[in-house]
């Protein structure tokens, strides 16, 4: 066993506050900064009053079901603008809640302002110098699920194209609507669950379709009578 010298114990709490925040959230997000430049954009939770954390827990937890057991860390988006390249923070605001679970491997983005979930994703603990690993697990390409898609870009057959994509890979998969989204200028698909207790399934399949697990957008809406909901935005139209 490794013993620090006196004068160095003081800073093992900022390591381990460097280690929490250099979290890599995956698919394809990453934070790649050290710590000092990190701090100034995600402001950590550990000086925060518990009730804060207790709130925001509770809040987040009406919305979707949270792994239990396990306490997380709470963060706070400070500088929106110098996390956009990273797809997880791509919708978020200054004062946006991240509420990260690294037993679980899940994190979460809420928005106190409006009371919604903007993003969920996996995450996998490790330092910005290790190899991207996703933690997705593959899904099972044979199982029956039943799928809402919408058009949310201006072009014309996307909806059917896309179907007749993604029906290669799961061939008992079920289309039971193709409508246009009330909006038209969606430039990242997001795919919604339906159905409180497909959250597991539903992080699979976004993560082998390369969708951003989402909560419903403003404005849309579609029937619980399908297991998800897929928004077509202009990343999907190549």
């Amino acid at each position: 066993m490794i013993v620090l010298p006196e004068k160095f114990r003081k800073y093992l709490p900022f390591a381990g506050l460097a280690l929490l925040i250099l979290i890599a959230l995956t698919p394809g997000i990453y934070f790649y900064n050290k710590y000092r430049q990190t701090q100034k954009i995600l402001s950590a939770s550990s000086d925060l009053p518990s009730n804060e954390l207790q709130q925001i827990i509770s809040k987040v937890g009406n919305l979707i079901e949270l792994p239990q057991n396990e306490t997380p860390t709470l963060a706070t988006v400070t500088d929106k603008d110098r996390l956009t390249n990273q797809p997880f923070f791509a919708n978020s605001k200054n004062g946006d809640k991240v509420l990260i679970y690294p037993d679980s491997k899940k994190a979460y983005l809420f928005r106190p302002s409006s009371g919604k979930l903007v993003e969920v994703a996996p995450v996998n603990v490790s330092s910005p110098s290790a190899t991207p690993q996703s933690n997705v697990q593959e899904f099972d390409k044979q199982s029956k699920f039943s799928v809402i898609l919408y058009n949310g870009t201006k072009i014309s057959g996307l909806t059917r194209t896309y179907e007749n994509q993604i029906k290669k890979d799961f061939p008992n998969m079920e289309v039971i609507e193709r409508e246009n989204a009330s909006k038209n200028d969606y430039q990242k698909s997001v795919l919604v669950a339906l159905k409180g207790n497909q959250i597991d399934k539903a992080e699979q399949l976004a993560g082998f379709l390369g969708l951003s697990l989402q909560s419903m957008p403003d404005g849309e809406a579609a029937s619980p009578s399908a297991d998800f909901l897929i928004i077509l935005g202009t990343d999907k139209s190549v």
